[in-house]
């Protein structure tokens, strides 16, 4: 049985940790993944009012969705190099990122999100939210929390009790 997984990439290094955790697990199996990356679209920023004042708005979402897609190819180019059992596909769309892994996952037919988290705490987890968080809330399948923390930003760094 071949497994396909999708793999919620936002281009940071939690991101790239459960790439690569994915792909290193499905590659025995010559599983598939599906690599996607949501950005938020710069105009709506601005509200949609605002937005729909300029055309130049809609030129910047699309040269932002370009470059995701480049990226987003380079990286999967890279994961096919050291992982070549595993089938890669790439996906960019537009919009809130929890909404759309779960949408695409559904459409996707997948048997699993993965996703990196932050392992936010305290205040900046109430401010900044955790996709990973509203993906496990939302999701009709099972879902991989890759936790890494990031401790150059950690107010708790060094704290043994972790």
């Amino acid at each position: 049985m071949t497994k396909k997984w999708l793999v919620a990439y936002d281009f940071s290094k939690q991101a790239e940790v459960a790439l690569e955790m994915a792909a290193t697990h499905l590659e025995p199996f010559g599983g598939e993944l599906v690599l996607l990356h949501v950005h938020r679209p710069l105009s709506t920023a601005f509200g949609a009012e605002f937005a729909a004042l300029s055309p130049a708005f809609k030129d910047v979402d699309s040269t932002i969705a370009d470059a995701a897609r480049a990226r987003l190819d380079a990286v999967a180019a890279a994961t096919r190099d050291r992982h070549p059992n595993v089938q890669l596909r790439t996906l960019v769309a537009a919009g809130y990122p929890p909404e759309h892994i779960v949408v695409a996952a559904r459409e996707e037919d997948v048997d699993q999100i993965v996703v990196g988290s932050h392992g936010r705490r305290g205040l900046k987890r109430v401010f900044l939210g955790s996709v990973a968080e509203r993906v496990v809330r939302d999701a009709d399948r099972t879902v991989l929390v890759v936790k890494v923390h990031d401790h150059d930003h950690d107010e708790h760094e060094g704290d043994e009790t972790r």
